[in-house]
């Protein structure tokens, strides 16, 4: 199709000016940006400073589930520290990795934030460059201008607080594969920093242009460790029943209490998904309990099924002898717990997911139904206690 002259003067106009002010926005935000921090920070750094010198063990978490992933891991161990990213209000207990600002380095912490923030523009609009053409990649620079200086700035604490590190302390990071990920497995390649990673979510089965987070990456299941030992030239990739256990919070006394109970744990995306299993459920006579994802409305829900209980507490729902989801780490929770762990697979998209995005979920510990009729089959010999699993 060929683009008039015209639209291709607009086009290039409005590009341009986007990425002016994308670059306005971005530097406003990286001057400003620290102080903010500064006067929100409710702690002392002298105090964590002291503990940095001396503690042998740290974890770096930026969300929920990463805090989930690590806290029996610091539980076990009274003496490590937890700097916790807090620019999304996160609420889990540790020190916010921004107290740092508040210390003789603010000015240090500051002026290397505004590098990292130009730095990172360039860097973006290189890699934009080279996929789309250079007027397409000023045009979607605009998508980035609150990410950069929020990762600038972490960045610059990040790298003071490794500098207080001792050489021997052992580093935790819940992150993966993104830019937070990134850039704690360089900081800790440059400073000699051994970095573990305790992967907040399940693996990916494709490859990573960056690499995957730290030294070390504890993976969900033996099936993904190979599938990634086979993607990156690497001997990193580590699976361990124990460490897996302890990443999702099992102790052996929660394998003994099992409810004889069938549950399905919801997904928020494609919700007709999940209205179609339950409708299949229910039509089939199977008496079901349901556990909602956090983001899920639990009233429309109730509305519609007034009948079926719904189950507030995760580990509640996770003692279910059999549990059902689509493509949920779930799956793998209740398989680890040694519970019927089936994956309803009536979905093109979740199939996908499950046999081709991420191999934890291909686990042989995890069943998959492909449709209603074979899922009515694994029910019926569940129940009749003649499943082999195969």
């Amino acid at each position: 199709m060929k683009i008039g002259v015209g639209s291709d003067f607009l086009f290039r106009f409005q590009a341009l000016a986007a990425s002016l002010i994308t670059v306005f926005l971005v530097l406003a935000l990286s001057l400003v940006l620290p102080f903010i921090f500064f006067f929100k920070s409710r702690e002392s750094f002298s105090d964590i400073k002291e503990q940095l010198n001396s503690t042998k063990t740290i974890f770096f978490v930026r969300s929920k589930s990463g805090f989930s992933r690590a806290q029996t891991f610091i539980n076990e161990d009274p003496n490590c520290l937890v700097f916790v990213d807090n620019f999304g209000a996160l609420k889990v207990s540790g020190k916010s990795i921004y107290s740092i600002l508040r210390s003789s380095e603010f000015f240090s912490i500051y002026f290397s934030a505004l590098w990292y923030s130009v730095r990172d523009l360039f860097q973006l609009f290189g890699d934009a460059r080279a996929l789309l053409g250079g007027w397409f990649a000023l045009s979607v620079l605009s998508e980035y201008w609150k990410r950069v200086p929020q990762k600038a700035l972490y960045e610059a604490c990040f790298v003071k607080i490794l500098a207080h590190v001792q050489g021997d302390a052992e580093l935790f990071s819940g992150e993966k594969e993104d830019r937070f990920a990134l850039l704690q497995t360089r900081w800790c390649g440059i400073k000699r920093q051994r970095l573990t990673c305790l992967p907040h979510g399940l693996e990916y089965g494709f490859r990573f242009p960056g690499g995957l987070c730290g030294d070390s990456f504890y993976c969900f299941s033996g099936n993904a460790k190979t599938l990634l030992e086979s993607l990156y030239p690497s001997k990193r990739f580590v699976y361990s029943d124990d460490i897996l256990d302890k990443m999702l919070g099992i102790k052996s006394d929660h394998r003994l209490r099992e409810i004889d109970r069938v549950c399905f744990f919801t997904e928020p995306r494609d919700r007709e998904v999940n209205l179609e299993i339950m409708d299949y459920l229910i039509r089939a006579d199977v008496t079901f309990s349901l556990k909602l994802h956090p983001l899920e409305d639990s009233q429309f829900y109730r509305d519609r099924y007034p009948d079926v209980e719904i189950i507030d507490d995760l580990d509640d729902a996770l003692e279910s002898a059999i549990c059902l989801s689509r493509k949920s780490t779930v799956l793998v929770e209740a398989a680890q717990r040694a519970r019927h762990s089936i994956a309803v697979l009536v979905n093109r998209k979740d199939k996908f997911y499950v046999e081709e995005l991420f191999p934890s979920l291909s686990s042989e510990k995890i069943t998959r139904a492909s449709d209603f009729e074979e899922l009515t089959k694994i029910l019926r010999l569940i129940r009749a206690g003649e499943y082999s699993g195969t």
